[in-house]
């Protein structure tokens, strides 16, 4: 799967694999198995480490740099207007959501 994108200070790669999971249980504390239980009752500082390890895992994903930090995304989230469409474009860039998976594209149920 390819990363989306979202514009911010600058258009930014989004991709929400496991190491943008790894940045999630980092900054907040979460484990692996609560991390859905912890997206369904969202907190400020959840919600911003959400977003910074979206940000981390898209420029990993595309190895490119990252430069910026988790007060960079407080700062471009007081910009946004539109925070529903800032979560749907990062519920869109999970794997586990990507309905055209090579993997499965063409195969034969059993």
């Amino acid at each position: 799967m390819k990363p989306k994108f979202i514009k911010f200070d600058k258009k930014r790669p989004v991709f929400f694999g496991f190491a943008a999971m790894a940045v999630f249980e980092e900054e907040t504390g979460t484990q692996f198995s609560k991390i859905a239980e912890t997206l369904q009752d969202m907190t400020i500082k959840n919600t911003i480490a959400f977003v910074y390890a979206g940000l981390v895992g898209g420029a990993k994903k595309i190895k490119e740099d990252i430069d910026f930090d988790i007060d960079d995304v407080a700062d471009w989230l007081d910009g946004v207007t539109d925070l529903e469409k800032v979560f749907q474009t990062f519920i869109e860039a999970m794997p586990m959501m990507d309905n055209t998976d090579k993997a499965t594209k063409g195969s034969k149920k059993v």
